[in-house]
């Protein structure tokens, strides 16, 4: 199947049977045995900013190590700011293009992996200008804190999300809480600091 993303450009190849979920909030692919939930064929992208120090490779690489995980440099498209952290159960490529960053987590069973090389093989990345337009109209914190807050893993972490966003709940009763989502809200120094130390902010 070849997709081509709407809004930034960017474009690839997988083999024949996966699908593109849109129902989902991130952006997924299916393969032909993969389902919501499944731990097999999936592979789902995230494209946002970096912070500077981390553009460089060698940093990135230190930043992302973990006990029992491999760390190897690859390609994605003609781009060589690329590397893979491969974990026991999952594994995550991380490129930098025209100062964007993109992460790409996959199952590693038999079909995704070579379902991943082919798009790796395939990748074209957009006009640089067409990537720093999308990242301004969606690179806004808010939407950010939304989007990690329903697709959090626990109710806790997600009233986190949303009050460390300064989106505090505003009615909390045993079992729930409802929270006032405001395109205004206005951010503490104390939060946009540590906001800032943050590495990358997913947009989309």
């Amino acid at each position: 199947m070849h997709y081509k993303d709407e809004n930034l450009g960017f474009s690839f190849e997988l083999p024949e049977g996966w699908h593109h979920d849109k129902h989902n909030l991130m952006l997924t692919f299916f393969g032909p045995n993969g389902t919501m939930g499944s731990p097999s064929e999936v592979i789902q992208m995230q494209i946002g900013t970096v912070l500077p120090q981390y553009i460089n490779l060698n940093n990135r690489e230190k930043f992302l190590a973990e006990p029992g995980a491999e760390i190897f440099h690859s390609k994605l498209g003609n781009e060589t700011n690329v590397m893979v952290l491969k974990k026991l159960g999952n594994s995550e490529i991380s490129a930098i293009h025209d100062g964007v960053h993109y992460v790409i987590g996959y199952s590693n069973d038999k079909a995704t992996q070579m379902a991943i090389e082919q798009l790796q093989e395939s990748f074209k990345f957009p006009l640089s200008e067409n990537a720093i337009a999308a990242i301004q109209r969606w690179n806004d914190p808010h939407k950010q804190a939304i989007l990690r807050a329903l697709t959090a893993g626990s109710p806790e972490e997600a009233r986190h999300v949303l009050s460390e966003a300064g989106m505090p709940p505003t009615i909390e009763r045993p079992g729930y809480t409802m929270h006032s989502i405001s395109e205004n809200v206005v951010t503490t120094k104390r939060r946009k600091s540590k906001l800032g130390k943050r590495w990358w902010q997913f947009w989309k």
